[in-house]
């Protein structure tokens, strides 16, 4: 793995071993990885495209360790007197550390991990264009758990929902309770208000919508020249998520107008356990809220919900006989309301970004896509009647998360490469290994700190001529 010796050597056991113990911790969890253990975070990241078809393992290693902004190389091992050849894998952002110390030095006051050994020439450069001078993180798309009444989702029937108030009570007794059924028998069937109405009536299909399909017009499909109708149903703009997402955790009035979904909550019950999407209902014009126990199907093209009653006037408040108060009585009354609370994808994404300075950015500028790992999952800041009831959820922000890999990919490069000279055959050199310090007994040539991102040592040459020597470079 990374580039240290108590690690085993790579090989597919380990490698599928450590992605499957990442992929099992918990996302706020995976967001910290960046820092600590690069090859973990590599492992999580999902590549933006790799064809490895028609290549060598080892060239597809080598394709892999790139995109994962991980090194890899080919060392001879001495095993029972004679030497095999291991691939090994390793982050320049974890390893050991060391210092050259530069010919005329005894050694550094210090007590930073070191290695012996002057380096009788060479050479420090930092390029500052190459540097890194603004570096811009994007995650996940944000997720928002809101609370949003519904309109019908129907075009106005008269005898439904254009019905004048001295003809409610007409209305009304047109409709078929369960015990009508039951008393009319077979003769149920023949009925106008049965065959158009309920769930197993003739005519159904045709009319399964009314009273049933809610939505949020999100995407304006619900003209209002075709479905408006009475207050406050007569205007069928499409719905502004400004009214239940603040501005404080999302731009909403600048979401595009477009179809959704409704997902599932990520708010608990009292007992932790995962809630499916909340419907409620009303036959108070909102006054009252009722859970809605029937079942229910969500619509998949748009955010919406269909209830799936078999017969709409048996959908009544707990303790209300049906004869008296019933939902499909409330349409008539003009008075009935669906309310949903569910998560909804928003138009952003987690971003961060880091600047070098506020002068002109000479440098590179790098863009870091961890849509995966950095999720956004939250009902803070928006209108939620569950989180108003003191329950809690799965609310997952990666924000922080993305500042601190904004800040760490803007450390990444800091444009410096060096290139010493040292005499003999160095064995204690090897790639991967991070230097903090080149430097003479008075002066520092270069010197950073151990928690910042070191420049590694990524070729080591052995020489003969005029002698043993051993030229060592990195950046």
């Amino acid at each position: 793995w990374f580039y240290l010796r108590r690690h085993p050597w790579l090989d597919a056991g380990p490698l599928l071993r450590q992605t499957e113990q990442a992929a099992a911790t918990e996302a706020p969890e995976r967001e910290y990885l960046q820092a600590g253990s690069p090859l973990e975070w590599a492992l999580l990241r999902r590549l933006a495209s790799a064809a490895v078809e028609g290549l060598s393992a080892i060239e597809a290693v080598g394709l892999l360790a790139r995109q994962a902004n991980l090194h890899w190389h080919i060392e001879p091992v001495g095993e029972n007197g004679s030497v095999r050849c291991e691939v090994r894998l390793w982050s320049d952002r974890q390893g050991d550390a060391r210092h050259f110390a530069l010919a005329g030095e005894q050694r550094l006051d210090d007590t930073r991990p070191t290695a012996s050994g002057c380096a009788v020439g060479g050479r420090v450069r930092r390029a500052i264009d190459a540097a890194t001078s603004r570096a811009v993180v994007v995650g996940g798309v944000k997720y928002h758990e809101v609370t949003v009444e519904l309109v019908p989702g129907w075009m106005p029937v008269a005898s439904v929902d254009l019905v004048p108030a001295a003809q409610w009570a007409a209305e009304k007794a047109k409709a078929l309770l369960a015990e009508d059924i039951e008393a009319l028998g077979e003769a149920a069937a023949d009925d106008p208000w049965f065959r158009a109405y309920h769930h197993q009536g003739s005519q159904f299909a045709a009319n399964q919508d009314v009273g049933r399909k809610w939505v949020l017009n999100e995407a304006g499909l619900c003209d209002g020249s075709l479905y408006g109708r009475h207050a406050p149903f007569d205007s069928y703009a499409p719905f502004r998520f400004e009214t239940v997402v603040s501005r404080e955790v999302a731009d909403a009035a600048g979401w595009m107008v477009r179809p959704r979904r409704f997902l599932e909550p990520i708010t608990r019950s009292l007992e932790c356990q995962s809630l499916p999407l909340q419907v409620e209902v009303s036959f108070d014009s909102g006054a009252t809220w009722l859970a809605h126990g029937g079942p229910v199907r969500v619509l998949r093209d748009e955010c919406g919900v269909v209830l799936e009653a078999e017969n709409l006037c048996e959908v009544a408040p707990p303790g209300v006989a049906a004869r008296v108060t019933n939902f499909w009585y409330a349409l008539i009354d003009q008075r009935a309301r669906v309310r949903v609370t569910a998560l909804v994808e928003g138009d952003e994404r987690v971003v961060a970004s880091a600047s070098a300075g506020r002068g002109p950015a000479l440098g590179r500028g790098v863009l870091v896509q961890a849509d995966r790992e950095l999720p956004y999952r939250s009902a803070t800041g928006a209108t939620n009647v569950l989180r108003a009831a003191r329950l809690s959820g799965d609310d997952v922000d990666s924000s922080e998360a993305a500042s601190a890999l904004a800040d760490a990919a803007l450390a990444d490069d800091s444009g410096f490469s060096f290139e010493v000279d040292l005499p003999g055959v160095r064995l204690d050199v090897s790639l991967g290994q991070r230097v903090w310090a080149l430097a003479w007994p008075a002066m520092r040539l270069y010197e950073r700190t151990l928690d910042e991102p070191l420049p590694a040592v990524r070729r080591v040459e052995y020489r003969w001529a005029d002698g043993q020597a051993t030229r060592v470079s990195g950046e």
